[in-house]
């Protein structure tokens, strides 16, 4: 997808041969005042549908070592941050046309859950492996991680 067109290119040459002034970059940038749902339905989409892959990725992974997830937790956590903003976009309404959409992406509780069950459930689950192997012994910070 392709943003709105600018209506005179000379105009754009002009602003990038010297500093342009207030009102001239306030006309070039009307074009994107608006929300542009189709837009934000293809940014979510290649959002969330990429994020999801290599979260499945990811699992399937975790046989064969963890260097696969490692490598991978990058680029999920770039699209993890990148589906934030746009929940933080809808939050202020300017991510969708419609109230309803924006409030339905915006959603808190949408948000929470995917980050408890993506991020916070490993820990438990490392965490609940440490006070199975040793009830009795508090782990430290320092060697949280050691014993999953």
């Amino acid at each position: 997808m392709r943003g709105p067109r600018l209506a005179n290119p000379k105009a754009v040459q002009d602003m990038i041969q010297s500093p342009p002034d207030a009102r001239a970059l306030a006309h070039l940038l009307t074009p994107y005042r608006e929300a542009n749902t189709a837009r934000g339905v293809f940014e979510l989409v290649v959002t969330v549908v990429p994020l999801l892959v290599i979260w499945a990725v990811i699992w399937a992974a975790l046989d064969r070592g963890y260097w696969i997830g490692l490598l991978l937790a990058v680029p999920a956590a770039g699209l993890l941050l990148r589906l934030f903003m746009i929940q933080h976009d809808c939050g202020h309404g300017s991510f969708f046309r419609g109230r309803r959409a924006n409030e339905q992406c915006s959603s808190r509780k949408r948000f929470r859950i995917a980050h408890e069950f993506i991020l916070d459930w490993p820990l438990e689950y490392c965490l609940s492996n440490l006070a199975e192997k040793s009830p009795c012994a508090k782990p430290a910070l320092s060697n949280l991680y050691s014993g999953c």
